[in-house]
């Protein structure tokens, strides 16, 4: 008694794709879109001093300090008017030239 068709899934499939069919090259285009205003978002929200820096750092350096030689090298970036991270490579290359220490 049923005259629809045998696999309804099928069919609500079918009928929902072709809702879009045509449409990837606008989805690409908001997506494109997507990004680049959140490019703009992440950039609006950084400090004067981020937006500055535009360095590409590719490698990462973990250690653990006492605090007192967090809060020395926090001050003298403040002093500097950089980053600790900045702070922590001109040292560890002044020392290793002060050592003679042979680097890339």
């Amino acid at each position: 008694m049923n005259n629809g068709p045998s696999n309804e899934g099928e069919t609500f499939g079918s009928l929902f794709a072709g809702l879009f069919s045509g449409a990837s090259s606008n989805v690409n285009a908001a997506t494109a879109a997507t990004e680049a205003r959140l490019q703009a978002e992440r950039r609006a929200g950084m400090t004067p001093r981020q937006r500055a820096r535009r360095a590409v750092r590719t490698a990462q350096v973990n250690f653990r300090a006492d605090p007192i030689v967090k809060a020395v090298a926090e001050a003298i970036a403040d002093k500097l008017n950089c980053s600790v991270a900045d702070v922590m490579e001109r040292a560890i290359l002044e020392l290793a030239k002060k050592e003679k220490v042979q680097h890339p």
